[in-house]
């Protein structure tokens, strides 16, 4: 008998084949009016300083006195140079610390002191030992225009007198009230200073007390160089 032939083998099951995850599906879109965030690292740059909550200036310069007194028939002028200061010291309020309110004391003194009457009938002044001060104490505002040092406003009003004083003795002094405004521009010294220039235009009618009594206008235009906290 011929020899039986061995079976064929069933074929093996095939291994089995991992099919691919789906990938996960997309993350929303942000909404359209969404703010977009943008962080100081990003830019690269520190965000601005805010202005310290105290407010303080130092202003000294140089002006031009000039004040008038009498009638209109019989006007009298003074004019001379001027040494000026102010000092002030407040603090800064608003969000963005804008705005400063101070107490403040200004003073002009008068150097090179003349005068110069519109009629000439014997009772002209000398003026070789008298000398002139304009000061007052008052209330002040400065308005920076922007949280760095910059362009700033300031206006001032108080009470002040202007102060004549001679070898002789001492004449009523004109006192009264008093305001002025100025503008100017600071620049960065460092994180709490701040160095600039102001010009200032005071002006303070004042009234003084003799046999009858008569109005001292004034009016002093400065410019200062000044010193202030930021």
């Amino acid at each position: 008998m011929p020899a039986e032939q061995p079976l064929p083998l069933a074929p093996a099951d095939p291994a089995p084949v991992a099919l691919p995850l789906a990938p996960p599906p997309p993350p929303p879109p942000p909404p359209a009016d969404a703010p977009k965030s943008v962080s100081a690292e990003s830019t690269g740059t520190a965000p601005p300083l805010k202005r310290t909550r105290f407010f303080a200036t130092f202003q000294l310069g140089g002006g031009y006195f000039h004040a008038t007194s009498g009638t209109s028939q019989d006007t009298r002028r003074f004019s001379g140079g001027t040494i000026s200061g102010e000092l002030a010291v407040g603090g800064r309020v608003g969000r963005k610390r804008n705005v400063a309110l101070a107490a403040a004391f200004l003073r002009d003194q008068v150097v090179g002191l003349r005068s110069k009457d519109q009629k000439i009938d014997g009772d002209e002044p000398h003026l070789q030992d008298v000398t002139f001060a304009l000061w007052a104490v008052g209330f002040l505002v400065d308005f920076a225009m922007q949280r760095e040092p910059g362009l700033h406003f300031q206006a001032l009003a108080g009470v002040g007198a202007l102060s004549a004083s001679r070898n002789s003795g001492d004449p009523d002094d004109p006192a009264g009230l008093m305001a002025s405004l100025a503008a100017g521009y600071d620049f960065k010294v460092n994180d709490g200073l701040a160095f600039g220039a102001l010009l200032r235009a005071t002006y303070a009618p004042l009234d003084v007390s003799e046999v009858s009594g008569t109005t001292v206008n004034t009016l002093v235009p400065a410019l200062l160089f000044t010193a202030s906290t930021r």
